[in-house]
């Protein structure tokens, strides 16, 4: 990752963090990515984000809110070995939308 490749950066409080098993730093952002993970995987959830009046410019601002203000709901795809992938509640545009997310941990420059 380089700083060109980020398109978002913002501040997760401590509290936030439990959700997101290894991030060590305050830090979390969208980077260009590749289909993966990324803007470029985000991407390929469009249509369904379309379907909620959201289009791709805003999904950045999506991912923030979620990581931010939204309520913990769930997890996604848990298992005995796996805590599943966090689920939150947000609401966006006065609308209710539920989001599965992970945050990759990658080194960070921010540390």
């Amino acid at each position: 990752m380089t700083v060109p490749d980020v398109l978002s950066v913002w501040k997760v409080i401590d509290e936030r963090k439990q959700y997101f098993p290894g991030l060590r730093s305050n830090a979390i952002w969208v980077e260009t990515g590749n289909t993966k993970a990324g803007y470029e995987h985000i991407l390929r959830h469009q249509d369904e984000f379309k379907l909620l009046g959201i289009g791709p410019h805003e999904l950045a601002e999506v991912a923030e809110a979620v990581t931010t203000v939204a309520t913990h709901v769930g997890a996604q795809k848990k298992t005995a070995k796996r805590p599943g992938r966090p689920v939150f509640l947000v609401i966006y545009k006065d609308k209710p939308i539920a989001v599965a997310i992970d945050v990759g941990v990658t080194a960070s420059w921010w540390e």
